[in-house]
Order: C-alpha cells, then structure tokens, then sequence
C-alpha cells in the first residue's frame, strides 16, 4: 500500500492541462514547467538538443538553451522550431560550468534535464570523469540522455 505525505496538497499545487491531442499535462500552478539541455558544440551536443526541442513540444513546456562552452551557438531569438526558448550561459567568473548548469535547472524547476552522452572506456571515465555523470547523479529532475547517431 503506497501512503503519500502531504497529498492533500499535491491538488493545490497541479492542475492539469488538456492538450490537442488528448494528453493531459501537469502544470505547476504560477510557475511554468521547463525543460532544460546542456548545450555543446558536439555532435552529442547537437543530439541533445534535438531531442530536447522534441520534448519540450511533447511536454508543451518553455526550454532552456544552457550553452555549456560559455558562448552563444544558437541564434538568439525567442523561439526554436516552434518552442519558445531562452539561453543561458554559465558564469564567466566561475571555473564550474556544469555546477552552473545544475543550478540553473533548480532555479527554472526543471521538469527534465537532456543531456548529449558519447561512449568512453572504463578506464576513461575512472580517469577523467565526467560532467554527464555529475549530471545525472546531481539533477533533481528526470536526465534524458541521448547520443548522437554518428559514430
């Protein structure tokens, strides 16, 4: 038997949102859901924020472009494909962009978290470590993490 503390006010906090197509979406009353991507200049980086555009329009949600590398790769504007967006950058005075990204999503209540992943040995990620798996051990929100389909 599944118990929830506080349920009572979960109804207080969501309501739901019919969309076009029959869904329905929870919305946080007052605040609008967002998805966030780490953005790269990679192909990983591309990858990510394809799937990223295709699940903010899925969620019906804002996304938020988090240029990784500090500079704008994007043309600025208030829409990608459709989706409206804005971008960040981490802080230049900062030498921790990833910790920058990771406090970005809890400042926007980032409903997911998309990140780019590239395949590296055993001995790579012991070595070196990695600001993919910072990310998904450090997110409060749900990490997709897509690869890009070259090789």
């Amino acid at each position: 038997m599944l118990f929830l503390l506080g349920a009572e006010n979960l109804k207080d906090k969501f309501a739901l949102k019919v969309n076009s197509s029959s869904f329905f979406t929870p919305v946080y009353l007052g605040v609008f859901m967002t998805v966030i991507v780490a953005r790269t200049s990679t192909p990983e980086g591309e990858a990510a924020l394809t799937a990223s555009i295709e699940e903010a329009r899925r969620r019906q949600e804002d996304l938020v472009v988090f240029n990784l590398e500090g500079t704008q790769l994007d043309p600025e504007g208030t829409e990608l494909q459709g989706v409206p967006v804005t971008y960040r950058s981490p802080d230049a005075r900062d030498h921790d962009a990833v910790g920058d990204f990771l406090d970005a999503a809890e400042e926007v209540d980032a409903s997911a978290v998309v990140i780019g992943v590239r395949h590296r040995s055993k001995v790579g990620k012991f070595l070196l470590g990695s600001s993919a798996q910072q990310i998904l051990l450090e997110a409060n929100a749900p990490v997709i993490a897509v690869k890009s389909r070259s090789l």
